[in-house]
């Protein structure tokens, strides 16, 4: 006899079984549902420098409006990043729809990077996300990225002399300057904090290089930006350079000084103004915005005029809080979402993962920094893309590492479907042919056991990733739901390593694909078990 009980209640279901029953009878199994959480996101934490090497001892906390209701995958209120993966979900009681998305705010740190804070939106369209946060190593960072380090001494807790910081020039065109006067105090918000070493970390992040752009906080779509005017929008940015101020004091953290500190960037006189469509140039204005890491969303300051100082093209401007702070450009958000069909020759022809990016004749790139899996007919929703003329292209993607990028960079690979220049804003559907693939669908099938409990299989949902035995680095297979998943990735007679992290542990399994269904017996983790 089987039992499929909904998780939430299986804890109560035992208690009657056991209680009713002196000696339990043998033949009855437990199946328990692991898809209690019904809207989730992978977060994969990685060193753009080394991917394949996972950053030691990382750190993430949840944040933001609707943090009380988010989850580790299985249920739990612990959040341990394990092989630099974590899967978080959604409490089903938050309901969410078009116009009240569900959002947090995650702040990943680890020693030796940068902290990341990145902002995860549920929304009822988007069952599964994945979201990649780039760690930034200090001493090593990626290309069109530079970071410095100072340590000054304090007296009386106060700058005893002026100062600056300026992050280097190498491999790059543009940096950031920081000058502080003496007397500066340093405070944890409005507390003064009192010590005798300083610590600065300051970096520049560039406005042209992929491995740079990708690190943009929150991406580049802004939701609930605050604006000139001070109401609220969803913009798309584009930037001309962004940075970010860290500052200790004997090893406390501090976000504000007393007085007004100087800052000064230069920005690649190479740009294009969006909203000029020429070159810029001195005399011409961008915005300043800062990231508020409470809320996970833009601010702007105040416009900046461009100045010609020294032969390079200037940002001057003072601040009073440490943290991210951008040189954009912005445009309004569509209000309508685009549809857009991706269909195939054959009605059968295999799915796989695609990555949709916006090119526009006028403006930054806007990227979706998303995969979706598509089969023979499926449509794809986009919100909140530029008011501008774009084209749509398409990639395919074998491996699940995407750049975030314009698709002109040679991390992509090629394009499979490009579409004609239309307007972003029209309300039509737009239809895409992708060539067809022949593959074979096979099935995963993973059910979780507990040894001290034979008679319950618990079908978790997870992500999956896999690789070929004998090879590095996994590739992402798809999401497993309530532990089945059909791919047309894998190829009979072919060993592979699948990989999965689940209440805060690795789950593997080695197996060779002997036919088109691999049902295998998974044990949990102990802490998983402790709960049943």
């Amino acid at each position: 006899m089987k039992l499929n009980l909904p998780a939430g209640i299986v804890g109560t279901i035992l208690f009657f079984i056991i209680s009713a029953c002196t000696n339990p009878v043998e033949d009855i199994k437990i199946i328990i549902d692991g898809n209690v959480i019904k809207s989730s996101a992978l977060i994969r934490i990685v060193d753009p420098q080394q991917p394949e090497s996972v950053p030691a001892n990382i750190s993430l906390t949840i944040g933001g409006k609707d943090s009380a209701y988010v989850y580790e995958i299985s249920g739990k209120k612990t959040f341990k990043v394990k092989d630099g993966m974590i899967s978080i979900g959604l409490d089903p009681s938050r309901n969410v729809n078009e116009s009240n998305p569900g959002e947090c705010i995650i702040s990943v740190s680890a020693p030796g990077y940068l902290a990341v804070n990145e902002v995860v939106s549920f929304t009822s369209q988007q069952s599964q996300q994945i979201i990649t946060v780039n760690l930034i190593k200090a001493i090593n960072p990626p290309a069109g990225v530079s970071i410095v380090q100072k340590t000054v001494n304090l007296n009386s807790s106060t700058v005893g002399s002026p100062f600056s910081i300026e992050t280097p020039l190498k491999n790059k065109r543009e940096s950031v300057k920081a000058s502080f006067s003496k007397g500066t105090a340093f405070m944890m918000d409005t507390k003064a904090t009192e010590g005798k070493v300083l610590v600065l970390t300051l970096s520049h992040f560039d406005a042209h290089n992929p491995s740079s752009l990708q690190s943009f906080p929150g991406g580049f779509l802004s939701a609930g930006a605050k604006l000139p005017d001070g109401s609220t929008g969803n913009i798309n940015f584009s930037t001309g350079g962004f940075f970010q101020l860290q500052l200790t004091v004997d090893n406390h953290t501090v976000n504000a000084t007393n007085a007004a500190f100087a800052m000064s960037a230069t920005v690649d006189p190479q740009l294009v103004n969006p909203l000029t469509n020429k070159t810029i140039a001195p005399g011409d204005k961008i915005g300043l915005w800062y990231f508020q890491k409470a809320t996970g969303k833009w601010t702007y300051l105040k416009d900046i005029t461009l100045s010609l100082q020294g032969g390079k093209l200037m940002a001057d401007f003072t601040a009073g809080q440490t943290g991210w702070y951008s040189l954009c450009w912005y445009k309004v958000s569509c209000l309508n979402t685009l549809q857009v069909n991706i269909v195939t020759p054959q009605s059968n022809a295999g799915n796989r993962y695609i990555a949709a990016f916006f090119n526009s004749s006028d403006f930054f790139p806007y990227y979706t920094c998303r995969l979706d899996l598509t089969g023979s007919n499926t449509s794809l929703n986009y919100k909140n893309l530029p008011q501008t003329t774009t084209r749509v292209r398409i990639f395919e993607f074998a491996a699940f590492d995407l750049w975030r990028n314009s698709g002109s960079g040679t991390s992509l690979p090629p394009v499979i479907a490009e579409s004609p220049w239309i307007e972003s804003c029209v309300d039509k559907p737009l239809t895409l042919t992708i060539p067809d693939i022949q593959t074979v669908e096979i099935t995963l099938e993973f059910i979780g056991f507990c040894p001290a409990n034979p008679n319950m299989d618990i079908r978790p949902s997870m992500y999956i990733f896999y690789r070929e035995s004998g090879t590095s680095g996994y590739q992402y297979l798809g999401y497993m739901d309530k532990g089945k998943l059909v791919t047309k990735e894998l190829q009979l007679g072919k060993s592979y390593d699948f990989k999965s992290t689940y209440d805060g542990e690795v789950i593997t399994v080695t197996r060779k694909m002997e036919q088109a269904l691999l049902r295998e017996r998974v044990k949990l983790p102990e802490s998983t078990c402790k709960g049943f």
